[in-house]
């Protein structure tokens, strides 16, 4: 079993022995068609739509294992390119919170085979464990930066255009009013400037922590699927 922290979260990942019991699969096929309904075209003819036919394939596996204990799971495994038959032994990789559990991997010792049932990323994605899922973005910090530039335009236009203080610019010698003017402008870029600063670094800041957050993942599910099999150990 493996605990993992990461910035106050907490994951168990942990392998579940066991010998595959039963294997219920199904395969279902719907068959749909469209077309085939009369109307009139656009030169006032009757016509038929011509019809189409179209089939999807559905299969289900449900797998039954029973662990060391003698307690049975099921888990729904609908890949057909994972290889199992009655008698396999094999180990399964699981996480969990405190709210829910997730099928990481599955090893097939009877064949050597192993076989990845989700991602360290989506796993990390899934149960929140970066802070890549509380970061609103790069885009969106562009977004802020040049909305906040605008709205500090419009800002210091009414200060300079509508209130005593711009009033009182206007009425100071030329070169004032110029100097006044630059620093507008400065400001004016500088503001936005800032916030894309600072929404940039949070956002490297995040990705980081994220990769972070995978590679713990990744080293914790490669350790418990290496967990020997009781039943070969022995």
């Amino acid at each position: 079993m493996q605990n993992i922290e990461h910035n106050g979260r907490s994951l168990k990942l942990y392998p579940l022995h066991g010998e595959v019991v039963k294997i219920d699969a199904t395969t279902t096929t719907t068959i749909s068609s469209h077309g085939g309904d009369s109307h009139t075209n656009l030169e006032g003819k009757f016509a038929i739509r011509p019809v189409s036919i179209s089939s999807q394939t559905n299969y289900e596996r449900e797998v039954w294992l029973k662990d060391m204990n003698g307690k049975e799971h099921t888990i729904m495994l609908n890949d057909k390119s994972i290889k199992l038959r009655e008698g396999n032994l094999v180990t399964i990789g699981l996480i969990e919170n405190s709210n829910k559990q997730s099928l990481m991997s599955l090893k097939n010792h009877n064949t050597d085979d192993q076989y990845s049932l989700s991602s360290s990323e989506a796993l990390v994605n899934k149960y929140n464990f970066s802070n890549l899922s509380n970061e609103m973005g790069l885009f969106k910090w562009l977004l802020l930066a040049g909305a906040s530039g605008v709205g500090f335009f419009y800002f210091l236009r009414f200060i300079a255009t509508e209130t005593a203080f711009g009033n009182m610019v206007r009425n100071t010698p030329e070169f004032f009013q110029i100097a006044f003017g630059l620093i507008t402008w400065l400001a004016i870029g500088l503001v936005p400037l800032a916030i894309f600063i600072h929404g940039f670094r949070r956002s490297d800041s995040a990705h980081r922590d994220h990769n972070e957050a995978v590679d713990k993942v990744k080293t914790a599910r490669k350790v418990i699927m290496e967990d020997p099999h009781p039943a070969i150990a022995t």
